[in-house]
């Protein structure tokens, strides 16, 4: 729909008429509406006179735009410049903040996008007021990418297990690391960087995580939301177990197979647990939460290597033996 204002007819040439609006005048195609006369008013669109306006409507809304400009007591809102930035992953969490569609679109609308890697890129040295990082920094490009954005950026949100944890890239830390870069490159593993993996945060200052592989579409929302009411964002801190109940699951651990749900924070609702997958914990340990009880139980059906496995699918097997000293 268009805003059109009331053109005035000053003249008529058979099919066209000279239209003036404010103190400029034009012409206008008027087959539309043929039976206008000299003095009426008319919309234009496209160089068509497409309507015939009522005289009286058409002098209160020239009226109403002709007004001085007064200038609003409400001060005007500079818009947060918002990044959304990408190291090594498979952009799971990225492609998950475009499929919110319409609601991703009406959240940034409130923002000023700069960077988003799967749809455009800005020129370099671009400062931020919030970046969310997808990925983990396992190159040497990556980690100076990351240090970089975290210099130019007020509030960085490390966006995803592979940002919060490091991941499948992880499980490479409990190997022989020197054996698997031998196999799988046999003529180039001397040159090729093979680091432990770390997240985000043990290279620079991280002061949000939003966990989960992929992460929750609506995480992405009520944390850009609330930063820009102002407030320091809170994700969930129920347990996943607490949302499988909810939604009226029956409880695998108790079924005997090796569920993390009683331990991992939720906020996914229980997603895999409502297609019958016990929980592996891609959205990380609740802080607080001693792992050592679940431990026991689980260790009465798999074992320990078993169990370590698992932890170390999205990377929380540091976080699970920490919970527990």
């Amino acid at each position: 729909m268009c805003l059109s204002i009331p053109h005035k007819i000053i003249k008529i040439n058979k099919t066209k008429a000279t239209v003036q609006c404010g103190k400029k005048s034009h012409i206008l195609d008027i087959r539309l509406v043929p039976d206008v006369r000299v003095g009426d008013y008319v919309l234009n669109e496209n160089q068509f006179a497409i309507c015939e306006v009522p005289k009286k409507e058409a002098i209160e809304t020239l009226r109403f735009f002709s007004m001085p400009k007064v200038k609003s007591p409400i001060p005007k809102v500079k818009k947060l410049r918002v990044a959304i930035a990408g190291l090594t992953s498979c952009e799971g969490c990225s492609f998950a903040i475009l499929d919110l569609g319409a609601e991703f679109i009406g959240a940034v609308d409130h923002f000023d996008l700069g960077d988003f890697h799967l749809i455009m890129n800005e020129k370099k040295n671009k400062k931020y007021d919030i970046t969310f990082v997808d990925g983990s920094p396992l190159t040497k490009e990556n980690i100076k990418t990351i240090k970089e954005l975290r210099r130019r950026s007020k509030f960085l949100i490390a966006l995803g297990a592979c940002a919060v944890n490091g991941v499948i890239p992880n499980i490479k830390n409990y190997i022989d690391k020197e054996k698997a870069v031998r196999y799988q490159y046999p003529r180039t593993h001397d040159s090729v960087y093979n680091p432990n993996i770390l997240p985000i945060r043990r290279f620079v200052h991280v002061d949000c995580e939003i966990a989960g592989c992929p992460i929750d579409a609506r995480d992405f929302l009520a944390v850009i939301n609330s930063l820009r009411e102002g407030i320091t964002p809170k994700l969930l801190e129920n347990p996943v177990c607490y949302e499988c109940q909810m939604n009226g699951n029956e409880c695998l651990l108790q079924k005997g197979e090796p569920c993390l749900g009683p331990v991992i924070r939720g906020g996914c609702n229980a997603v895999c647990l409502n297609s019958k997958f016990y929980c592996k914990g891609c959205r990380g340990v609740l802080p607080g939460y001693d792992t050592r009880q679940l431990e026991k139980q689980i260790l009465k059906l798999i074992s320990r290597k078993q169990l370590n496995h698992i932890l170390q699918i999205y990377g929380i097997q540091e976080q699970w033996y920490n919970a527990q000293k």
